[in-house]
């Protein structure tokens, strides 16, 4: 129940955190919730990601796209179906 109030927490902060607080502090955190033994937990950080990938440096977006692939390849639909959500909203900005 921490876990996933710790990433609702990261959500709601999304229209007050800087880049620098993002990419120093919290990148770390959400890649060592990608990758949990629990479903949620794992959907949730793909939507987070999702959230906050334009405010990612260089550095974070390599490392959040590369949890971010492997959780497209996980066995629960609802985190493969979230991933590839994900690395379709990637795709686009990357594009862009």
């Amino acid at each position: 129940m921490i876990r996933i109030q710790a990433i609702h927490f990261i959500n709601r902060l999304k229209d007050v955190l800087t880049k620098d607080v993002l990419n120093k502090q919290l990148v770390e955190i959400i890649l060592h919730l990608a990758e949990d033994p629990v479903p949620n937990i794992k959907f949730n950080i793909a939507k987070t990601v999702q959230e906050f990938y334009g405010k990612l440096t260089p550095g974070s977006k390599i490392k959040t796209e590369s949890a971010i692939q492997k959780m497209c390849n996980d066995s629960d639909f609802d985190v493969s179906h979230f991933a590839k959500r994900c690395m379709d909203h990637i795709n686009k900005m990357n594009r862009a």
